[in-house]
């Protein structure tokens, strides 16, 4: 990566260090993040063609769960992790239930497809689309702790 070879040739401290590694990290998690979005654009297609039909309870289960992201994307954006501490701990609770829900989810998938209320393509899609949800919320969590550990920040332009 051409990042790490600029930046390590770069004279710096061990304090300046760990605050480019915490950035490149950052770009990494945020790249990622990325993926599993293009992962669950993917998906929505194949349900907006009706290639996988989901009934009201999966819905209303993605939408609980995209709730919890997005409230952690919008703490992200709008706070200093290190200047106040209940943000941070918003964002690792929130990224608990995120943890929570898919555990819930995943068995109520498996009771479904069990009582055969549920196509079995269904059920694939709708267990890759928790894990995508999951991990993004696990970067987030990531991407929290770099913030506070290095007191780093967004920086908003209207």
């Amino acid at each position: 990566n051409n990042f790490i070879g600029l930046a390590t040739s770069l004279d710096m401290d061990a304090s300046e260090s760990a605050k480019v590694n915490a950035l490149y990290k950052l770009s990494v998690d945020i790249e990622r993040i990325g993926d599993h979005c293009v992962n669950l654009a993917e998906y929505a297609h194949m349900v907006n063609m009706k290639e996988i039909i989901f009934d009201e309870n999966i819905r209303d289960e993605l939408v609980e769960i995209y709730g919890y992201i997005d409230s952690m994307v919008e703490v992200l954006i709008d706070t200093d992790m290190f200047e106040d501490a209940s943000k941070f701990q918003f964002i690792e609770e929130t990224e608990q239930k995120v943890d929570d829900a898919t555990a819930q989810f995943r068995k109520l998938q498996i009771e479904r497809l069990q009582s055969k209320n549920i196509e079995p393509k269904a059920v694939v899609i709708y267990s890759e689309m928790l894990t995508d949800l999951e991990r993004i919320s696990d970067y987030l969590m990531n991407i929290a702790e770099e913030f506070k550990t290095f007191h780093l920040t967004f920086i908003m332009n209207d």
